[in-house]
Order: C-alpha cells, then structure tokens, then sequence
C-alpha cells in the first residue's frame, strides 16, 4: 500500500496537540507515515510561549512516526496561508495528504481508512 503524507495543521494549543498526536500515533500506519507538520508563528509575546510549548510537544512525537518534519512560521502567517502553503506545498511533492488540525482526535483505524480511500 501506498502510504499518504500526514499533514498537521497547529498553533498555540499545546493540549489540542498533544491531544491530536496522542490519537494519531496510536495508529497501526503512524510508523511506517511521513508527518509534515506546520506551526504559525506567533502574533504577540503571549502566543510566544504557548507555541513554543507546542513545539515541545510536536517534537515528543518524533519517534512515533516515519519522519516528522517541522515547519516553523517565524511570524504569524495566519490560518488561510498556512493552512494553503502548507498544502501547496505537500500536494506539489506528494500528489495526495491526510489534513489534520490540531484540535481533530482521530480512531486508531483512521490512517488504515484513509490510505485506503486515497490509494482506491
């Protein structure tokens, strides 16, 4: 099976992250998947601390994935632009992707389900 490029989506919520990966990588696939993540940068001090927090926990997750690239936004692009930079970017190198944001808990079977779907 082909496997499809993850893409995750996250900003200033370490917990949703966390909370995200945490599911994510719980997926039998998640090992043998290729996670591009993109952080925005942030929009004030405050946001400075919450994102680096979030970056903390991106990188924990390092070792429960193929490989897991991080893409930092030094300053705050904003939710459209990542988000369509982001997948640009993926979709141009990979041709297909699995979209996740930071706040989306998925099943244990759900890289099982969408591999299949893109691949049929």
């Amino acid at each position: 099976m082909s496997l499809s490029p993850i893409i995750f989506f996250a900003f200033n919520r370490p917990n949703h992250t966390k909370e995200s990966l945490t599911a994510l990588s719980k997926n039998e696939l998640a090992k043998q998947s290729d996670l591009f993540v993109f952080l925005d940068g942030p929009r004030n001090a405050e946001q400075a601390s919450l994102i680096a927090q979030t970056k903390e926990v991106i990188l924990s997750f390092k070792d429960n994935f193929n490989n897991l690239i991080l893409t930092e936004r030094k300053s705050n692009i904003g939710l459209a632009k990542n988000i369509i930079s982001g997948i640009t970017e993926i979709i141009n190198a990979k041709e297909k992707a699995i979209i996740l944001e930071d706040d989306v808990v998925v099943s244990s079977t759900f890289l099982n389900y969408m591999n299949d779907a893109l691949n049929y």
